[in-house]
């Protein structure tokens, strides 16, 4: 029997070990477990995933005017610095009036020198963009999920996910107060008419009588629907018992 070579063996030795390299590999890295998405998570998840992008072009908007602001104060320093500098060098200005060139631009130059220190426009740049990618990533993580409705990730630590980035940048976003109140009156009333589904799906496709009730007296406000739904559940409310 022919004895090995030493290049036999070492393709040998180096085919085993590629072969445990790929084993322990699967080992460490599990199968990630498919879920499924319910089509009401489905639309609240596209509902955040909207925002994420509309807020995404304001924070990267932002992120280019701060950025511009910026540039523009820098710049006019500068030329305030050399229109200062000029104006200090030519003689042939009468003093007077030199020195209140030379005022005049230097009290301009530390004016907004000044207002850079106040509000830094870079910093508020770099903030507004790492924010404007925060969100971007995210709803490039949540794409896949509208493709078949599935993905790796439970639905409640999406959310928890996207309510945390939100929370974190909504205070730097620019909004009008039309916006801002606009979307006050809206989010609820979104929540309130997936309320009133999930309760009809749990009762029989139906609202239960309670439910009923009590939406007579939100439409109609009236006290005598009140009086007799205080009756019903013995909760008779002192003021309806004065004559």
């Amino acid at each position: 029997m022919d004895q090995k070579s030493d290049n036999d063996i070492d393709i040998e030795l180096q085919i085993h070990f590629e072969n445990e390299s790929k084993e322990s590999s699967k080992r460490e890295k599990p199968e990630k477990t498919i879920i499924k998405y319910d089509n009401r998570e489905i639309y609240l998840l596209f509902k955040r995933f909207k925002r994420l992008h509309r807020d995404a072009g304001r924070l990267l908007n932002q992120s280019h005017q701060t950025s511009r602001i910026s540039l523009i104060i820098k710049l006019s320093i500068v030329v305030l610095g050399l229109v200062t500098s000029y104006v200090s060098a030519i003689s042939g200005i009468e003093e007077t009036r030199k020195t209140y060139i030379t005022t005049i631009f230097s009290l301009g130059s530390a004016l907004l020198s000044g207002l850079t220190s106040v509000k830094n426009f870079s910093r508020d740049s770099s903030k507004y963009y790492s924010g404007y990618m925060d969100y971007l990533e995210l709803a490039t993580k949540i794409e896949p999920i509208f493709y078949n409705f599935e993905g790796d990730v439970p639905y409640k630590t999406l959310v928890a996910d996207i309510d945390k980035v939100i929370t974190k940048y909504e205070g730097m976003i620019n909004k009008t107060k039309q916006q801002l109140l606009t979307h006050a009156e809206k989010r609820p009333k979104v929540f309130e008419n997936l309320i009133y589904d999930k309760i009809k799906a749990n009762n029989g496709g139906k609202f239960p009588e309670w439910l009923e009730h009590q939406l007579k007296v939100e439409l109609n406000d009236d006290k005598d629907i009140r009086k007799i739904i205080g009756n019903e559940e013995h909760l008779v409310e002192v003021e309806d018992k004065k004559v």
